[in-house]
């Protein structure tokens, strides 16, 4: 009896094994073996981190950095429709900015390791002749793109086989590397997708800024004169101002879709180039907008105050910049602006920078407008002329002067020019807190404001200000 209740529960195993042995074939793989599966979950997570880049200045930042995927300030990831629609160009995006951002980190707190890692790169994959990336970011392109795969390979959300013939060779060739140093210079931040996320996290909240390849130039000097663009710099810029602007035309009578306002009001590429270099009336232009809007019900015609007026619905200027650049002011440092406006806003713009920043944009020399120059910002001739007049009038030097611009075209072409240059964007820097944004300030600037991080001030520089524009 007892062998053969042995037998039984023997026969009863072996049939059990068989069958999770025969069924294991078809069944699918659970999500800890399935790459697929692997991939979809650890997507899913990273989305949560996601800001989708669907509006016109999210769009700019991205080709302004010839980027697909950008790590903001807020730790959150701004990427591309494309890059969101595929679970790994998801994830090798947002690995590319982390190690990118690791880099940095490493690079500003543990020079040793980061110089370290320099010699590596450099000794195995030294860059070609044509390479134009200064030294550092070639060093750190080449480690993303390495950890770009590895990362992936390393948790098993890909396999080898899924990795592109052109990027192969080169994983194959740097893996020996990286695993030999895998515990001196490659260390679990470069792995661990949490302890990455810690790291960058506690960089930004210790006021710590990464910069793109694309706004890498360094500022060798303080600077003594700041020139500010003005839209989405000064001024926040709705998507949907066009929209406003519609509404605010109700009342006299025009009524008209978003989409042919701005046709009007833009003219086309020919009256636009023209309105920017100064090279047509403002009447003209207020007269050919009345015509236009005659069409849709305008009942009486605009003044070129009224048309300013309403056309600037929906604009709002950066309030924190205020008592950051008073600071600055008091320290001895000037500002002025550089900004290409049509001859119909620039009087608009000289009065917002009236009422909004009183005594700070106050040099009247050092306010450049494309219109009265008959240059746009894409001519170096226009960065060569506002060096000859802050040279002769202030007696500052091209070195000693700084644009900050949110178009990287423009920034270049002021660095071309002998100027420094900085790109910036209020998508990126609105997100910050207070102490993190001055924090940048002095980052960008060069100098310390130690009394701007009290609230008690900060209310204080707000009260001066409404004080200032009621009297």
């Amino acid at each position: 009896m007892k062998r053969l209740v042995i037998k039984t529960v023997s026969l009863l195993l072996l049939l059990a094994f068989s069958a999770n042995t025969c069924c294991y074939g078809l069944a699918t793989l659970p999500a800890s073996q399935n790459p697929i599966a692997k991939r979809e979950i650890e997507a899913a997570l990273q989305r949560t981190q996601v800001r989708y880049a669907e509006s016109e200045d999210a769009i700019r930042l991205l080709n302004a950095n010839n980027a697909s995927c950008l790590l903001l300030s807020s730790g959150k990831y701004l990427v591309t429709k494309e890059v969101a629609e595929s679970d790994l160009k998801l994830l090798r995006a947002i690995i590319h900015e982390d190690i990118e951002a690791i880099m940095q980190i490493i690079a500003k707190e543990d020079r040793h390791k980061y110089q370290g890692i320099k010699e590596l790169i450099l000794k195995y994959f030294p860059p070609s002749k044509d390479n134009k990336l200064p030294i550092d970011l070639y060093i750190n392109h080449t480690v993303e793109r390495a950890f770009e795969w590895l990362s992936l390979l390393e948790d098993r959300i890909i396999v080898k086989g899924e990795i592109p013939p052109e990027e192969a060779a080169f994983i194959s060739a740097i893996t020996p590397i990286i695993m030999a140093n895998k515990h001196n210079y490659f260390t679990e931040e470069f792995w661990d997708f949490k302890v990455r996320g810690k790291k960058i996290r506690d960089a930004l909240n210790n006021g710590i800024v990464f910069y793109s390849v694309a706004s890498s130039v360094k500022i060798e000097r303080i600077p003594k004169v700041i020139f500010f663009d003005i839209d989405g710099v000064l001024l926040t810029i709705p998507p949907d101002r066009y929209d406003i602007f519609a509404q605010a035309l109700l009342p006299y009578g025009v009524k008209i879709a978003p989409d042919k306002l701005r046709e009007i009001v833009y003219g086309g590429d020919d009256r636009m180039n023209r309105a920017r270099r100064g090279k047509i009336a403002p009447e003209e232009i207020i007269d050919n907008i009345n015509e236009e809007l005659k069409k849709f019900g305008l009942e009486e015609d605009l003044t070129l105050e009224q048309f300013c007026e309403l056309h600037s619905k929906g604009r709002k200027t950066y309030s924190r910049l205020f008592p950051v650049l008073t600071e600055l002011k008091q320290k001895g440092m000037r500002f002025g602006v550089i900004s290409d406006r049509s001859v119909v806003d620039a009087v608009y713009i000289k009065r917002m920078l009236e009422q909004n920043f009183p005594e700070i944009f106050d040099d009247e020399e050092l306010l450049f407008f494309s219109c009265d120059l008959h240059m746009t910002k894409d001519e170096q001739a226009l960065f060569h002329h506002v060096e000859d007049i802050a040279k002769k009038k202030f007696g500052i030097q091209p070195k000693e002067m700084l644009f900050i611009d949110d178009n990287e075209k423009n920034v270049a072409s002021a660095c071309a020019a002998d100027m420094a240059g900085k790109q910036y964007n209020l998508l990126v820097i609105m997100t910050q807190t207070k102490t993190i944004f001055w924090k940048y300030w002095k980052a960008i600037t060069g100098v310390y404001l130690p009394l701007t991080t009290s609230p008690f001030r900060y209310l204080r520089l707000r009260w001066m200000r409404r004080v200032s524009q009621t009297s």
